[in-house]
């Protein structure tokens, strides 16, 4: 679920980089609905999710003892939850476990520059360009947000469009001799060589 406050997105973009999670764009998504094995019977998975520039907070409090960091984290967490509330009643109510997660988090746990999620900036001459997953090196391959921008989505589909690009290329070379061994897992030719066990 995609909640804004507000039609404008000139004021949505000016939230992000003012730093004011009151007014934010939030992304409300119970992960359960997908995955019933996500969380216990009962019981539901449910990520917020939104942006708030890197330099917000003097950086995150970065500078300042780690107490001021995880206060202003959480206080900005709760500020989320209570927005929630109003499509969700009662949710900070059954909030058993809560992890949160800032650019700081992003960066110390990717090393992804200024704790980005969505790599590169998204851009159509970017999207469109299929040699971004392509290396000098033989059959190096690469797949991921940071080939065409834009997050999990587009990590996805850089996947699958480098597995079509290995196979196409696969295809398209002569067969091997018998006995030869091909080595792409998942494949009915990922074999040993005829006559070894």
């Amino acid at each position: 679920m995609f909640v804004s406050d507000t039609y404008d997105q000139a004021e949505g973009f000016h939230a992000i980089t003012n730093c004011l999670p009151e007014v934010t764009e939030l992304i409300i998504c119970n992960f359960s609905v997908v995955d019933q094995t996500a969380a216990p019977p009962g019981k539901n998975v449910i990520a917020l999710a939104t942006q708030l520039d890197y330099a917000c907070y003097d950086e995150w409090k970065r500078h300042l003892p780690l107490e001021d960091y995880l206060e202003k984290r959480e206080a900005i967490a709760l500020e989320y939850v209570h927005r929630a509330e109003r499509l969700l009643p009662g949710l900070s109510d059954h909030i058993e476990v809560m992890e949160i997660a800032t650019p700081l988090t992003i960066e110390r746990f990717t090393l992804n520059p200024r704790g980005t999620i969505l790599g590169w900036e998204i851009s159509e001459d970017r999207f469109l360009d299929l040699d971004s997953m392509v290396t000098p090196i033989p059959n190096l391959f690469l797949a991921g947000a940071w080939t065409r921008g834009g997050g999990q989505s587009n990590a996805i589909l850089s996947g699958i469009l480098t597995a079509f690009r290995i196979l196409r290329q696969r295809d398209s070379k002569p067969q091997q001799e018998e006995g030869s061994t091909l080595l792409i897992p998942g494949d009915a030719s990922f074999a040993s060589p005829a006559g070894s066990q």
